[in-house]
């Protein structure tokens, strides 16, 4: 079982690290905001929803990061609490900040963990008429 949570934990990090922080307070109460984007993803996250998870998304490698975790979950049903466990602090953050630039964006949170509160910020596009993490 302790393997199971180190090989989860591990998927959670290599996801986060695949989204790079930067600086950037409205909260995501939009539709079609880059705070709302970010704020679906890390929901979707926590609910296991990875096709929305997906879309919320512009780099082919987080896809393939989420698709890998998705194919994991499937193989072993258990991680599916603990992938929930690890996005819930994300699901409850609070939006700092949203900068819009053209169609560029970049969203700052913030969150509690077991070791304490950590701030993230995350770049956006404009996708058509939807707003997706860039990196």
């Amino acid at each position: 079982m302790k393997t199971l949570k180190t090989v989860s934990c591990v998927m959670v990090i290599l996801l986060g690290a695949m989204l790079p922080p930067v600086l950037a307070a409205p909260a995501p109460d939009k539709a079609g905001t880059p705070s709302n984007t970010v704020k679906t993803f890390f929901t979707s996250m926590a609910k296991t929803d990875f096709a929305a998870a997906k879309k919320c998304v512009k780099a082919d490698e987080l896809k393939q990061m989420i698709t890998a975790l998705e194919k994991l979950i499937k193989e072993v049903p258990d991680l599916k609490k603990d992938t929930a466990e690890e996005y819930a602090p994300m699901v409850k953050a609070q939006y700092l900040a949203e900068k819009i630039t053209g169609s560029k964006a970049e969203v700052t949170i913030s969150y509690k963990t077991s070791k304490g509160v950590k701030k993230e910020t995350y770049k956006l596009e404009k996708s058509g008429s939807q707003w997706v993490i860039a990196d």
